[in-house]
C-alpha cells in the first residue's frame, strides 16, 4: 500500500492527468453528479446479476478483458456491415486483426473465443457468399437479448448521472441505440481507447480467469453494507474454480483492497474509492459511444 506522502503524489499526478483526458475528465464530472452514488450502486448490482444470472458459461466467456473485447469486435463487425457489403461481418482473421493490433491477443484466445461462442448458441458459423473460404461468424437471437440486458444494465445508471442522454428511453424505442453503440465502442476500441490501461491497479481483476465476477459479487455485496461471500460460495455461485478466486483474492489483498476483522472479510476504502473511478470510466465511455460522431 502507498504511504501518505506518495499517495498525495499519486493523487495529484491522476488529477492532473483526468484534466488532461477527454474521457477521464468527463468521467470526473459524472463523478459530481447527485446520482453518481446510486449510479455506482446499480451498476455493481446490474454487473453481478448479468453473470449470476445469464448462460452457463457466461464467466468462461468473459472471464478475461481480452475475451470482453473479442465479442464487442465480433458485435462491432456485425453492425458494420450494415452498409450491405458482400461478405462483410466478423471473421476470425478480421476479429483477429483487430485484437492484434489494439490489445495484443493472439491466435489462440480468438480462437477458443469464437469457439466457445458458438458452443453456447451465441453466434453461428456461415460460408461466404462470393469466398466460399471464408467463415462468418453471425450473431444469434440469444446474443442480441443478452447484449440488450447488458444495456441495460450500463444505461440505467448512465441516466442517473446524465439524464438528459435518455439511453433507456431510447432502449425501449427500438434497436437503432444498440447498433449506434456497438459501432460506437468498436471504433474506441479500434483506436486503443482501453478503459483498462487507466486502472492499472485493478489488473488482478481484468486479467485473470475470475476477476471479473469476483470484482462484481464484492463490490455489489459491500454496496449493500454486507460482509463478502467466501471464496468457495463466490466459485460455486459463478462457475469458476476455487483456485481461480482464491488466486484473485490474495493478490487483491495485496494490493490493500481487502481487509478482515471478527466480523469477515470486507472491502477497504481504497477500493472503494478504485471502484467508483472505474464506474465513471465506463459511463464515460459509454456516453460517448451513444452520442452522434463528430
Amino acid at each position: 500500500m502507498l504511504d501518505k506522502e506518495t499517495y498525495s503524489a499519486s493523487s495529484h499526478a491522476r488529477a492532473h492527468a483526468d484534466r488532461a483526458d477527454p474521457l477521464l475528465a468527463r468521467a470526473a464530472g459524472f463523478r459530481e453528479a447527485p446520482g453518481f452514488p446510486e449510479a455506482v450502486r446499480v451498476f455493481a448490482e446490474s454487473m453481478a446479476n448479468f453473470r449470476l444470472h445469464g448462460p452457463k458459461l457466461i464467466n468462461k466467456l468473459l472471464g478475461q478483458d481480452v475475451r470482453f473485447r473479442i465479442v464487442c469486435f465480433t458485435l462491432y463487425l456485425h453492425y458494420e456491415d450494415a452498409e450491405g457489403e458482400v461478405d462483410a461481418g466478423a471473421t476470425y482473421s478480421r476479429v483477429l486483426d483487430l485484437i492484434s493490433r489494439t490489445v495484443g491477443g493472439g491466435h489462440r484466445v480468438v480462437e477458443t473465443t469464437l469457439d466457445l461462442m458458438s458452443v453456447m448458441g451465441l453466434v453461428v458459423a456461415e460460408r461466404g457468399t462470393v469466398d466460399r473460404r471464408l467463415k462468418l461468424y453471425r450473431p444469434t437471437d440469444p446474443l442480441m437479448r443478452l447484449l440488450r440486458i447488458w444495456l441495460e444494465g450500463c444505461f440505467v445508471p448512465l441516466d442517473l448521472v446524465d439524464p438528459e442522454g435518455g439511453r433507456m428511453a431510447r432502449l425501449r424505442q427500438g434497436d437503432e441505440i444498440v447498433r449506434q453503440f456497438m459501432l460506437g465502442v468498436g471504433r474506441g476500441l479500434r483506436a486503443r481507447e482501453i478503459l483498462t490501461r487507466r486502472m492499472p491497479r485493478f489488473s488482478c481483476f481484468f486479467d485473470r480467469d475470475g476477476g471479473w465476477p469476483f470484482l462484481a459479487i464484492i463490490m455489489a455485496e459491500a454496496l449493500a453494507g454486507r460482509p463478502l461471500p467466501s471464496r468457495s460460495e463466490i466459485a460455486s455461485r459463478f462457475g469458476v474454480s476455487k483456485s481461480q478466486i482464491a488466486v484473485v483474492a490474495t493478490e487483491a489483498a495485496r494490493l490493500g483492497f481487502l481487509q478482515a476483522d471478527e466480523r469477515g472479510v470486507w472491502v477497504t476504502p481504497d477500493l472503494m474509492s478504485e471502484f467508483e473511478r472505474w464506474v465513471s470510466i465506463n459511463l464515460a465511455f459509454f456516453a460517448a459511444a451513444t452520442e452522434p460522431a463528430i
